[in-house]
């Protein structure tokens, strides 16, 4: 028996006897089918072409053909594992706001895997500002991850209004928070992986992809949930 590391139920993990025979690598699963369930995995064959969006196809989706307007030179690649929904925002909401570190243990191993089918170069982190990091101890995007990766985004300290205090008129209407770090080495010919953990309204890795694509070959980007 062991613990649910999101509703702390107990439950067991019962290895049948076509997985044993099947000589995969043994997973410890970290929470119980009941919570399993609820998450709703976004399938990449319906899937928006751009922002990865869940619906019935891959065609580009209202909110993507608004932002190819603005920005009609990339070719936007937004890859997300789960639908934001509202287990989902509970989840999140422990985790980030409410200290519940642990939490980012449910998600490490969907996450490498998805993004170990992804070519790219350089692995970039969203960054968290340094109130962020000195109230909450860390960046829930460095948390979701155990494969290497780089900090060559720097958060802008002047703009001080945290995301999940705006609404999504104002999140559109955010000033670009980011500017790049002494050490971001030259990008020329390189493609460049960007990580977030929430795609909402698209405006933080928009800011993000706008300040590496003049500089990189082609940046993609993955969150955990859109």
């Amino acid at each position: 028996m062991r613990n649910c590391k999101i509703c702390q139920n107990d439950f067991s993990q019962k290895l049948t006897l076509a997985f044993i025979v099947s000589f995969k690598p043994y997973e410890k699963q970290q929470i119980c089918r009941n919570c399993r369930e609820q998450f709703e995995v976004i399938q990449a064959s319906t899937a928006c072409e751009g922002c990865g969006r869940d619906q019935e196809n891959q065609k580009c989706c209202p909110d993507c053909k608004k932002w190819r307007l603005i920005y009609p030179s990339y070719d936007f690649q937004n890859q997300a594992l789960f639908v934001y929904n509202d287990f989902m925002k509970e989840i999140i909401k422990n985790y980030k706001f409410n200290g519940d570190y642990q939490l980012r243990t449910v998600f490490q191993t969907a996450l490498k895997k998805k993004i170990e089918t992804i070519y790219f170069d350089y692995l970039v982190v969203i960054p968290v500002d340094s109130e962020t990091m000195s109230s909450r101890g860390f960046n829930q995007v460095c948390g979701l991850l155990t494969i290497k990766h780089s900090h060559f985004l720097k958060r802008n300290d002047t703009v001080k209004e945290k995301q999940s205090h705006k609404n999504r008129h104002q999140r559109l209407e955010l000033v670009q928070p980011f500017t790049l770090s002494s050490d971001c080495p030259d990008l020329t010919d390189k493609v460049v992986l960007v990580v977030d953990d929430i795609y909402t309204t698209g405006r933080t890795l928009f800011y993000a992809i706008d300040l590496l694509a003049s500089r990189a070959k082609c940046v993609k980007s993955i969150t955990l949930a859109r």
